[in-house]
C-alpha cells in the first residue's frame, strides 16, 4: 500500500521551516518523516533520501522545502518556494546552480506534482522547467492564529518596523538608511539583525534604530500591532510572509517585492519599488499618516490565508497519488 514519506528535517525561524511546521501536521494522513541523520543542505542528501526510497518502494516523498533524492524522481513531490538561488547573483553559486540543475530539474520534471507559493513563482518555475502549469500546485501560505489574536491598535508607538536578515536582496540596509531622513520623534524598530551586522550593512547607523532578536511569535506580533508603518523593501520574495503578518495586525505595509503585490494591493499598503532611502523614508511617513484607514480591512484581507487551506490544497493532491 502507497504511504507518504514526508521531509521533517526543516526547522528554525525561516520561511521553509515555518512553512513545514504549520503544513505537515494540518495534512491528515499517516506518514512517515524523515529521520535527521543529515541536514536537509548537506552534501550526501541527495544520496540518503535516494536510497530511502530504494529500500521503501511503496513511499511517496512529500517535501515542504526544495531538497530531492537523485532518481526515483516521478515518486516525488517538492515545494520550490521560490528560484532565489538562480535569480538572485548574491544567493547564488554554482555548486547550486548545478543542484538545481541536476537534481531539483528531473524530479520537477518528472513529478505529478510540484507545490509553490504564488502565481509569481509559479511563472517562474514554469519557466526554468519547461512543465506544464497543471502539474504546478499554488498552495499560498497562511497566517499564524497569533497575529490575527493580538488586539488592533487605534495609536501606534512612534517607530516604523522591519523584519529581515542581512542578506543582500532584503535590503534591510535601506530602511536602517531611511531610518536617518524619518521625522523626530520616530525610530527604526529592526528585528532579525543586531547593532554589529547593522554597521556591517551601513556606516554609523542612527541612533534612532532598536534591534531585536529571538522574537517569539507573540513579541512580533505586538511589535507588529504597535508599530506605525512596516518597511519591507525586500527585492525578491516567493511569497512575503512579513507583509502578511503586518496586515494581520492591521497594520500599513511600504514593500517593494513583486509576490507581495498579489495579496498586497489596494488594502491601504504602498508598493515602492525605489532605492532611495530619503523616498523610502517619504512613503513610510506617508503610511503612518493612514495608519488608521482600513485596519479592519487589512486584518479581514490576512485572515483569508490560512494554513489549513494551504494544507487542504496539498493535501488533496497527495492523498490522490496515493490512491
Amino acid at each position: 500500500m502507497k504511504h507518504l514519506l514526508v521531509e521533517s528535517r526543516w526547522r528554525g525561524d525561516f520561511g521553509i521551516a515555518r512553512y513545514a511546521r504549520e503544513m505537515v501536521p494540518r495534512l491528515g494522513m499517516s506518514t512517515v518523516q524523515v529521520a535527521a541523520h543529515l541536514g536537509p543542505g548537506a552534501p550526501l542528501d541527495p544520496v540518503y533520501l535516494s536510497s530511502l526510497l530504494a529500500r521503501d518502494r511503496s513511499a511517496h516523498f512529500y517535501n515542504p522545502g526544495f531538497n530531492a533524492g537523485v532518481g526515483f524522481t516521478a515518486r516525488q513531490s517538492l515545494t520550490i518556494h521560490d528560484l532565489i538561488h538562480l535569480d538572485v547573483e548574491a544567493e547564488s553559486s554554482r555548486a547550486k546552480a548545478l543542484y538545481y540543475q541536476k537534481v531539483v530539474r528531473p524530479v520537477v520534471r518528472r513529478s505529478p506534482v510540484t507545490f509553490t507559493d504564488s502565481e509569481f513563482s509559479a511563472r517562474r518555475i514554469t519557466e526554468w522547467s519547461g512543465i506544464d502549469e497543471d502539474r504546478l500546485v499554488i498552495a499560498r501560505p497562511g497566517i499564524s492564529q497569533v497575529f490575527l489574536d493580538v488586539p488592533l491598535r487605534p495609536a501606534p508607538d512612534p517607530y516604523v518596523l522591519v523584519v529581515g536578515n542581512a542578506k543582500p536582496h532584503k535590503r534591510v540596509a535601506l530602511a536602517l538608511e531611511a531610518a536617518r531622513h524619518l521625522p523626530d520623534g520616530l525610530g527604526l524598530v529592526c528585528v532579525g539583525l543586531n547593532v554589529d551586522e547593522a554597521r556591517r550593512l551601513v556606516d554609523d547607523p542612527a541612533e534612532t534604530v532598536t534591534y531585536r532578536q529571538n522574537c517569539s511569535d507573540q513579541e512580533l506580533a505586538g511589535l507588529y500591532a504597535g508599530a506605525a508603518a512596516v518597511a519591507f523593501p525586500s527585492a525578491y520574495e516567493g511569497f512575503g510572509l512579513p507583509a502578511l503578518e503586518a496586515m494581520a495586525t492591521g497594520t500599513p505595509v511600504v514593500y517593494s517585492a513583486v509576490a507581495v503585490h498579489e495579496f498586497a494591493v489596494g488594502y491601504g499598503t504602498l508598493l515602492h519599488h525605489g532605492a532611495d532611502a530619503r523616498e523610502w523614508a517619504d512613503a513610510l511617513v506617508t503610511a503612518t499618516e493612514h495608519r488608521a484607514e482600513m485596519q479592519a480591512a487589512r486584518r479581514a484581507r490576512a485572515a483569508t490565508h490560512t494554513w489549513d487551506q494551504a494544507a487542504a490544497t496539498v493535501g488533496v493532491r497527495l492523498q490522490a497519488l496515493l490512491g
